[in-house]
């Protein structure tokens, strides 16, 4: 899907993408991390919209993105960006279509009014909700058929019917059609529902890449749960445990990361001297969140 080598960009003095090397591959990829990681200007080189500093990126094999996207093989939604509000929805979809010389505009328009728009397709853009404006703009992003779509937050802004809605669709067409999506998103729980390959970032940088199987399995057997009637207390305890990597409140729940076996053993040790009944320490079954907060 993609490939760099060195791959940076610099904004003034800010480094957003600092030496990247990787590859992503699989059908549904999904970069992950905080703002500021890099996420968006990644995305944006794929697209074609931000120009690469140094180091070399290849898109489907190509390393002129500018080029796929005009020739329609790859195609994205951007963040921040609004469709115009004096259309319509089905409008606007059918002028694309036109405009990108595809056959069909009606056909097509109405097909992907499927993302739950059929029943607004004759309202203003202008009435619809940021939800309703959300599906729209993936709507044209399928438009064609391309191999690539790069969505950043696609689920933004969308309740838990839309979101399902979405990621539904997207699996779909990746199965039926063989498109591939590059997706960025700050809800784990959708990325970790469709994405076959991760890419965790930070700072610029690479954390964890590969696939979505590999890297749970990475964290078994590392995430406990502690069940304690001083959880609290017990969480401040466990910074003086060796092998403790993190340790961080879900609900009710203490949720502790560890380097190796033998560390569970040691924090029941301690609990015990400090006078804190532990009553149970299981193993955690990973999730994208549970490691993203690792």
């Amino acid at each position: 899907m993609v490939e760099a080598a060195g791959l940076t960009k610099t904004f003034k003095r800010v480094r957003a993408v600092d030496d990247l090397t990787f590859e992503i591959h699989g059908r549904i990829a999904g970069p992950i991390g905080p703002n500021g990681s890099g996420k968006t200007t990644l995305l944006n080189i794929v697209l074609g919209l931000t120009k690469k500093g140094s180091g070399k990126l290849a898109v489907l094999g190509e390393d002129d993105p500018r080029r796929l996207v005009q020739e329609g093989r790859v195609s994205g939604m951007p963040e921040s960006v609004n469709p115009p509000d004096s259309f319509t929805g089905f409008d606007l979809l059918e002028k694309v279509v036109r405009i990108r010389g595809l056959s069909s505009p009606r056909d097509r328009a109405m097909e992907l009014l499927r993302f739950g728009l059929r029943d607004a397709k004759d309202r203003l853009i202008s009435t619809y909700s940021a939800g309703m404006r959300q599906r729209l703009l993936v709507a044209q992003a399928l438009l064609g058929e391309p191999e690539l779509v790069v969505l950043d937050e696609p689920t933004a802004n969308l309740g838990p019917n839309g979101r399902i809605l979405i990621c539904d669709v997207i699996s779909s067409i990746s199965m039926e059609k063989g498109t591939r999506f590059l997706i960025s998103s700050h809800l784990l729980f959708d990325l970790e529902s469709i994405c076959d390959w991760l890419s965790f970032m930070d700072s610029g940088r690479l954390k964890e890449n590969g696939p979505i199987e590999d890297i749970l399995n990475k964290y078994r057997g590392i995430i406990f749960r502690v069940k304690s009637a001083e959880q609290l207390r017990l969480k401040q305890l466990l910074k003086g445990v060796d092998g403790v990597k993190s340790a961080f409140m879900i609900r009710d729940e203490l949720i502790v990361s560890v380097s190796d076996n033998d560390v569970p053993r040691r924090i029941a040790d301690m609990a015990t001297r400090a006078g804190i009944r532990v009553d149970e320490i299981a193993e955690c079954t990973p999730t994208l969140d549970l490691i993203y907060r690792e």
